[in-house]
């Protein structure tokens, strides 16, 4: 499971082999289809992170905007936060440990102190040109999810 998880990131250039002098631990997170998902424990490099200020909205704010929605899509973006690239430069603050070996993310992993907060910025870039008088828009990019809504 690990192994074939591993080299589907290869793959992808999700990840690379590494020599990084931070090497944060896995855990193996079992979903609710009875599947396993490869999580890294960032808890020692998240305690030396500077949080970011940039905003979550409020997730009542969202609801409430939607109450003469007739029509609601939400979009649950899969393997989200691999669409951000990492600069070079901080690649190997993501550097995890396994018995595959060290390897460290080139994309954005989940588990990082930041990783919302940097994947609704860019969600925030992408839309702020389709709509930007705020008191009109009919979309909303909430952490890894987008809701979308319309009153006809």
């Amino acid at each position: 499971m690990l192994k074939e998880q591993i080299s589907q990131m290869l793959q992808l250039g999700i990840i690379v082999p590494s020599t990084s002098e931070w090497a944060s631990p896995v855990v193996m997170v079992e979903k609710k289809d009875g599947t396993y998902r490869l999580a890294i424990d960032y808890r020692a490099v998240n305690a030396v992170t500077k949080q970011s200020n940039y905003p979550i909205p409020i997730i009542e704010t969202i609801l409430h905007s939607c109450i003469v929605t007739k029509v609601l899509l939400l979009l649950i973006l899969s393997l989200n936060f691999w669409q951000s690239a990492i600069h070079p430069d901080d690649q190997h603050k993501t550097a995890f440990v396994c018995e595959e070996g060290l390897f460290e993310f080139t994309r954005l992993p989940f588990g990082l102190r930041n990783a919302s907060q940097q994947f609704h910025n860019l969600l925030d870039i992408v839309f702020q040109s389709f709509n930007k008088d705020v008191s009109r828009r009919s979309y909303y990019p909430y952490i890894d999810d987008i809701v979308i809504h319309s009153a006809n």
